[in-house]
């Protein structure tokens, strides 16, 4: 309780007024006797109560203040209003320097008042905490409660005051509230996640002193079970009784130390798992490694099985099957091995032999090796080697493995692969020769290891005996000598060695004579081709320096030797059935001696066989009707006397209905208008055949007349060739009263017309191949019509045809066609040369009427061989067609056609040519080429026959000029009296090259025949240089010789032996 005073001093005075007076705050600590015990260390709450006679108490300050005994400030509460009530409290952390403790209070006047209280500082001691559970280092599951016990004490707090935290180092806090009972103890659980774990207790007292224990322990994994796997031996491995076997496995354990794991061995045999009695058992090293060994195992087929238990009695089990045998004895073993043939070489066939000691059944293999690093591939005991597989000084190695029940035992045995020198084979041409020829060795070397050997050449002159008395003439495989090295009679060896890779060699000579020896130059037979009845001639050209040789001749069909008829440089005999069969060879054999040297030349051609020819074809009945039978007969011919094999076939509207010479038409379902064909063919005995057909239509009397075509034969061979288109076998039911025959269709270019299209029959001659179609249309006495046509195949009979027309008429076109190789190797020259020119088929040469062109290959001028060309038709002011052909073209060389726009013509302007080439009776190519200028020469192709190609060309030559200023041709006429050429020669150089040797052979020798003459021509390129040597080399006297290029006589020779042995003639073409 609060009073508030009020005192009043009455003055005497009457002027002197009240008078208030402030009054001093009071306070006084409420929460603590004076003295009282305070405990260190310790946070402790203290409170007082104020007031203020003039002021509310909310309007006082209060300020705390704690002092040691030296009167020193240790802490305070600042000045601070208390609650409405009066009440201040202060907080204070005060430790054992305290002695006293001042409140002081204040009001908004300045008057202030105070309180204190001394104080005794009481100190206070930790609590004490063990923890009983977990014990330290111990292990627990993840899925297992883990005991958490403790005991805990406090000298000055009742335990069950104290505060307990249990913590982890992984987990954190941990939420386990059980309280302490009156004796210290606390127990809960809790289950921890896996890891290493600190746990700590921390426990706190009233007065903030801690303590706290810790224990280490472990959470597992929830248990599992043992891992295993049994390592050696391998499953089914097998071993011999008696044998220590050595079982090594590993084990391992997620939850428990390999150590703390037990393994067991069981045998299905000898120990099985239900007997719980095992072989052996073991603990795991460290590593988890174990093993066990025994050779105590019977002889069985065992399934051991490896069980390993971890403490917890989970487990895991490994099986693995062998097999115990009785003991085997020793194996076989290789003591030796050979390979034979001793002497291998690339081709051998080699055996690989061991020789084996064994004491039961054993198997062999083999593998073959080559040091050279040569994949062989064989396995077997016989190797075929090739050069494909080894080559000499390769180490061919056998590997021999022999193998029993009891193991393998290996050898292997090499041998070296041996090389073989190559073998030569040398042969020179010609074997007798001039001193001016080309000479040629030819060197054949084999080698059987499959080598290509080195071939090195050396010419050399030798003596009678073969000994070398000059060097090397050359090195080169041909040569042509230098005239001032050899001389004649000199004998020239060619000596070639072969070396191959390895060391190996072999030499081989061959030699020629150098003489002025007689020798066949050439043989041929004409005429070609050969047939069973020619009449054949065998022609040389012999080459007689000294005029003393004796030519003679034989002849041999197949196998048989026969005799021709010998006339000058030729040999003549005539074939027939009895002598030849097509497809012999027929040999000519020229032999020519001078009683020294003796030379000998053949040639071979084989007897060619002639397709039978069919002709007369005919029908019985023709026409015929729907009920008929007819007959179809027809005439066959062979050149070569054999009987061919006829055969026919009958077709209705193009499908075969029969066979035989005879059918029955009612038998075939024929109607009126059907086509009825016999289809004939002729074969003989030597794949020659020939096919014929022939026509006619199936009739029905009626009112109509009824065309019947025919045409015989129906298939033509131009040029020349002939058919006969025949209607009259058309039949009416009154009288026929006309026929009326057109051509409606024919090649392109063809100009041939029906010679009496009127009449029941009429001729056509087919100019070009192709096809030909007749039409005839009958009219009876009644007025009434029927047509039918037919149709004639022309096909070329001979090997080579060229056909031309063109478009414009009255333009006189020329066609020409070259011998093999004169536009190769004279071009547009040949028309600058009048000699040349004269070798070329045209109109002025080639037609039968004035034919004097002779391109066959032996010497007679017979001017009709089979190798010569000729024209068929020849066309001035129309649009052609003209046609040369060759019966027997020549397999060598290609022929070339051009085209002549002859001067002067009416024409002018370009015109179309069209040019077909035919081969073996097959167009083999055509094109249409323009011509505008004219006398121009434009070639249009090069035909090679033999190898059966046509080559279009494009270049035209002018007239005159017989082609480019690039080149120079020039005619060398040879002209010689009575005996003036019997030891002269010519020999021709084309810009310094020996081209040609011209000599008697060409010239007559007596005065039989005094003017005799023989040109040849010659061209060379613009810059090379043309010359002619003339040497004379008898004693007697070179009368009336003359010789003259290009129309220009340069040398004349009358007098005296070697007179002018040293004239010359030679040209630079510009």
């Amino acid at each position: 309780m609060w009073n508030l005073y009020l005192f009043s001093l009455l003055g005497c005075n009457s002027d002197e007024g009240l008078k208030i007076y402030n009054a001093e705050p009071l306070v006084s600590i409420q929460s603590h006797a004076d003295g009282a015990l305070i405990q260190e260390g310790t946070v402790t709450t203290f409170f007082a109560l104020a007031s203020d006679a003039n002021h509310q108490p909310e309007e006082l300050l209060i300020a705390w203040f704690a002092y040691d005994a030296n009167g020193s400030e240790l802490t305070s509460c600042d000045w601070m209003a208390p609650d409405a009530a009066g009440v201040s409290s202060c907080n204070l952390f005060l430790n054992g320097d305290a002695v006293r403790l001042v409140v002081n209070a204040k009001d908004p006047a300045g008057a202030a008042g105070a309180d204190e209280i001394s104080l005794t500082m009481a100190e206070d001691s930790a609590p004490v905490v063990t923890i009983l559970s977990p014990v330290n280092d111990s292990s627990f599951y993840e899925t297992e409660l883990i005991p958490f016990e403790a005991q805990v004490a406090d000298l000055e707090d009742d335990v069950q005051d104290l505060q307990l935290s249990w913590s982890s180092s992984i987990d954190g806090s941990l939420n386990l509230s059980s309280p302490i009972d009156s004796n210290g103890m606390t127990q809960d659980s809790t289950l921890l996640s896996t890891g290493q774990h600190e746990i700590r207790l921390l426990v706190e007292d009233s007065v903030g002193n801690q303590t706290s224990d810790t224990v280490n322990i472990t959470v597992l994994e929830e248990n599992s079970s043992p891992s295993c796997e049994l390592i050696t031996p391998l499953d089914g491995e097998t071993f011999t009784a008696g044998d220590t076997i050595l079982f090594t496995a590993h084990a391992q354990d997620a939850n428990h130390d390999p150590s703390d794991l037990i393994v067991s061995w069981f045998s299905d045999k000898d120990a099985p798992v239900a007997d719980a009695t095992p072989l052996s058992s073991s603990v795991p090293s460290s590593d988890g490694s174990v093993s066990f060994g025994t050779n105590a195992l019977s002889v069985n087929v065992h399934t051991i099985t490896m069980i390993v238990t971890d403490p917890e009695g989970a487990s895991c089990t490994e099986n693995v099957l062998i097999e115990l045998e009785e003991e085997l004895p020793p194996p076989a073993q290789i003591l030796d091995a050979t390979l034979t043939p001793q002497q291998i070489y690339n081709d051998s066939i080699v055996l690989c032999s061991p020789s084996v000691s064994a004491s039961g059944p054993y198997s062999e293999s083999y593998f073959w090796s080559n040091s050279s690093g040569t994949a062989i591939s064989e396995t077997t005991q016989i190797l075929t080697l090739d050069p494909s597989l080894a080559m000499p000084n390769d180490i061919l190695t056998c590997n021999i493995s022999v193998t029993d029940p009891s193991g393998t035992s290996t050898l292997s045995v090499s041998e070296t692969v041996l090389n073989r020198a190559p073998t030569l084979s040398v042969s020179v041409s010609p074997t007798t020769a001039t001193e001016t020829d080309t000479l040629t060795c030819s060197a054949t070397a084999l080698d059987q290891d499959g080598e290509t050997p080195n071939l090195t050449y050396s010419w050399n002159v030798v003596d009678s005996s073969g000994t070398v008395i000059t060097p090397a003439l050359s090195a080169d495989p041909s040569f042509v000598p230098d005239p001032s090295t050899i001389s004649s009679g000199d004998i020239l060896r060619c000596t070639v060695t072969a070396t191959d890779g390895y060391g190996g060699s072999d030499t081989d000579s061959a030699d020629l004579e150098i003489l002025q020896m007689p020798f066949v130059e050439s043989i041929s037979i004409t005429p070609l081709p050969v047939y069973n009845d020619s009449a054949l001639t065998c022609s040389t050209v012999v080459q007689d320096p000294d005029g003393n040789g004796a030519l003679t001749y034989s002849w041999n069909v197949a196998g048989t030797v026969l005799t021709g008829t010998a006339q000058g440089n030729s040999s003549t005999l005539t074939l027939d059935s009895t002598t030849a069969l097509p497809l012999d060879s027929i040999t000519c054999t020229a032999e020519i001696t001078d009683g020294i040297t003796t030379h000998t030349l053949f040639t071979t051609e084989s007897v060619e066989n002639r397709d039978p020819v069919l002709s007369n074809l005919s029908l019985n009945p023709a026409p015929p009707q729907a009920t008929d039978t007819i007959e179809c007969s027809a005439d066959v011919e062979d050149a070569d006397n054999e009987i061919p094999l006829v055969i026919y076939n009958w077709t209705l509207n193009g499908s075969i209905v029969g066979t035989g010479a005879t059918l029955d038409i009612s038998s075939t379902n024929a109607t009126t208008g059907d086509t009825l064909t016999c289809e004939v063919l002729a074969t003989d005995g030597y794949g020659g055949v020939d096919t014929d057909s022939i026509s006619t239509s199936i009739i029905d009397t009626g009112p109509n007349p009824q065309a019947v075509c025919n045409a015989t034969p129906l298939v033509t061979n131009p040029p020349y060739g002939t058919t006969t288109f025949d209607g009259s076998g058309s039949i009416d039911d009154g009288n026929i009263v006309s026929y009326t025959w057109t051509l409606v269709s024919a090649p392109v270019g063809s100009a041939q017309s029906l010679i009496s299209p009127n009449n029941a029959t009429t001729d056509l001659t087919t100019d070009l191949a192709g096809t030909y179609t007749a039409e005839l249309t009958v009219t009876d006495n009644d007025g009434l019509t029927g047509s039918c046509q037919i149709s004639v195949e022309a096909i070329p009979e001979d090997h080579l045809r060229v056909e031309a027309f063109w478009t414009g008429t009255g333009d006189d076109l020329d066609l020409h066609l070259l011998p093999p190789g004169y536009w190769d190797d004279y071009g547009c020259s040949v028309y600058a040369s009048s000699q040349l020119e004269d070798e070329v088929c045209h109109y002025s040469n080639c037609k039968s009427s004035n034919h004097d062109i002779d391109w066959s290959t032996d010497s007679s001028d017979d001017y009709d061989s089979a190798n010569d060309p000729y024209l068929d038709l020849d066309d001035i002011s129309g649009n052609g067609p003209e046609n040369i052909n060759i019966e027997a073209p020549e397999s060598s060389g290609a022929y070339t056609v051009v085209i002549h726009d002859f001067p002067s013509s009416a024409h002018t302007g370009s015109n179309d040519v069209t040019v077909n080439v035919y081969l073996d009776g097959a167009l083999a190519d055509s094109t249409v080429r323009a011509i505008t200028t004219e006398d121009s020469y434009t070639p249009i192709f090069d035909i090679d026959y033999g190898t059966a190609t046509v080559t279009e060309l494009f270049e035209t030559c002018s007239s005159g000029s017989g082609g480019s200023s690039s080149e120079c041709c020039y005619d060398v006429e040879m002209t010689c009296g009575d005996d003036g050429w019997l030891f002269s020669y010519v020999y021709v150089y084309l810009d310094g090259s020996y081209e040609d040797l011209i000599w008697p052979s060409q010239c007559a020798v007596s005065s039989s025949d005094p003017y005799a003459s023989e040109t040849v021509s010659y061209c060379v390129s613009s810059g090379e240089d043309f010359e002619l040597e003339y040497e004379y080399t008898g004693s007697s006297t070179p009368a009336d010789i003359s010789i003259s290029v290009s129309g220009s006589t340069y040398g004349y020779y009358s007098g005296g032996a070697g007179a002018s042995s040293t004239w010359a003639f030679s040209d630079t073409c510009p």
